[in-house]
């Protein structure tokens, strides 16, 4: 098989028989692999016409099977994954092979996402947790050891925004924000980093955001201090527990197009934002997820105590919202 050459080709995600066109290299006779995350797109060469150094190929006969599976037979942890980035990190982990827990304080939402992902030939339980509360926490490790072998996989991606400007902020809302983003993930780790130690190492990533490396324009201070605690929590982690074959990084995420993300802001303010966006678009959960995917998978068997932006380029783009 050769692999195509991705030029503007969107696969529809059906099993039925279609026509595609695509481009592929020059040399190669039958046969194509198109990737795409979660599947791949296979068919067979019907016509080729050439133009210039590239054949143009008229493909029949496509049909949508499994994509090779990364973290196949692994377990994953992820926190705050009934909805929105959570839920994304959840389904691709799923996608690749992954056993997935579904952690989330709204155990009735995190059911139905797994559900979801049951339906999908997927192997996923749903258990409530909140990440403040430590015998929460311990309830989860029994859950998993009972129904699993192991724990591979721990994704800390719970995360609540409360506040205002810096005068406005209370100490309530300080506390519930910094003990959620912040503390919860330490109370998670601390229990669970143990039982994959156990296991015989694997892989922690800590979900913390571009005001993280710079500062939230947008969001209050407590979630800047937040999200700047987090790379640093990643860090002295990844020192601590790499001696353990563990290794822990961190993902940053820029505007992501979640339920939270629309609760919090208008259609005009996304749009603006949009225009400032390098690449043009607001990142999805998807996006996220590909970049924990590839710190949980071997091919960042060499990886740890590092951070991840994925914001489109947004961080180009500095404090749009006051200076416009």
């Amino acid at each position: 098989m050769v692999r195509a050459l991705t030029l503007g080709l969107t696969p529809r995600e059906e099993s039925e028989y279609h026509s595609e066109t695509i481009r592929i290299e020059i040399g190669y006779a039958r046969g194509f692999s198109y990737p795409s995350p979660g599947h791949r797109w296979r068919g067979y060469l019907a016509a080729a016409f050439t133009r210039g150094r590239e054949t143009e190929v008229f493909i029949s006969a496509l049909e949508l099977e499994r994509m090779s599976e990364r973290v196949s037979g692994r377990t994953a942890i992820v926190t705050g994954a009934a909805n929105g980035i959570g839920r994304g990190i959840a389904t691709r982990l799923a996608e690749e092979g992954a056993s997935v827990v579904i952690a989330d304080i709204d155990r009735k939402a995190a059911e139905a996402t797994a559900e979801t992902l049951r339906a999908d030939g997927s192997d996923a339980v749903a258990v409530g947790c909140d990440v403040t509360d430590r015998s929460d926490i311990g309830a989860v490790v029994e859950t998993v050891r009972s129904r699993f072998e192991s724990v591979d996989i721990l994704v800390n991606n719970a995360g609540v925004i409360r506040g205002g400007t810096f005068l406005e902020l209370s100490a309530e809302e300080w506390e519930t924000v910094l003990d959620v983003n912040l503390t919860g993930m330490f109370n998670c780790s601390s229990q669970i980093a143990p039982v994959i130690r156990d296991t015989g190492g694997g892989s922690v990533v800590n979900i913390s955001s571009i005001a993280g490396v710079d500062m939230s324009y947008a969001g209050p201070a407590n979630y800047t201090a937040s999200k700047w605690g987090v790379i640093g929590l990643t860090r002295h982690m990844a020192w601590d527990l790499a001696e353990h074959d563990i290794r822990v990084n961190a993902v940053c995420p820029g505007g992501t197009l979640t339920p939270l993300i629309r609760e919090r802001t208008t259609p005009e303010d996304r749009e603006r934002a949009r225009r400032v966006i390098p690449l043009g678009r607001y990142g999805r959960p998807e996006d996220v997820a590909n970049a924990v995917l590839f710190f949980v998978s071997d091919e960042a068997s060499y990886v740890t105590g590092s951070k991840l932006v994925v914001d489109g380029g947004r961080r180009f783009a500095g404090r749009y919202e006051v200076l416009e």
